[in-house]
């Protein structure tokens, strides 16, 4: 039986390794002064922390790489890729029809700054080797 955490109204619920997001259904619960029983009902909600976390599922990247600046993260090749090319362009156009949806244009500031350029590509490339992929050029 799962015990409410006092002063919060919640109850931290543990995900097993082959169900990956929680269930909608109430599930039993145990108030902790009174020991009362009751079936709660569940709203899924994934924590949002300074970590580097799949927004889907709430795991943790295997792609991160800290920095002085920051965390950076990629989910993949092609996401690197895509990184390494924005950040190594000597011109960076924005093309005005994706106005703010792009991926490129919610990069935190201290991505876009071309004093970071350096420490951003060296970063990208050590994503890169745990992915052990060639570089593209």
């Amino acid at each position: 039986m799962n015990q409410i955490q006092p002063g919060t109204g919640t109850i931290p619920i543990q995900l097993d390794e082959y169900r990956r997001t929680p269930s909608v259904d109430p599930i039993p619960a145990q108030c902790p002064i009174c020991h009362r029983s009751s079936e709660v009902a569940v709203q899924a909600q994934r924590e949002r922390d300074r970590e580097a976390h799949d927004p889907h599922f709430g795991l943790p990247l295997r792609l991160t790489e800290r920095t002085r600046a920051g965390l950076l993260w990629a989910y993949n090749a092609e996401h690197i890729d895509e990184l390494r090319r924005y950040i190594a362009a000597d011109q960076r156009e924005r093309y005005r029809t994706a106005s703010n949806k792009s991926m490129i244009s919610r990069l935190p500031t201290w991505m876009k700054l071309a004093r970071h350029r350096a420490m951003m590509l060296k970063a990208l490339d050590r994503l890169a080797a745990k992915l052990d992929v060639p570089r593209a050029s």
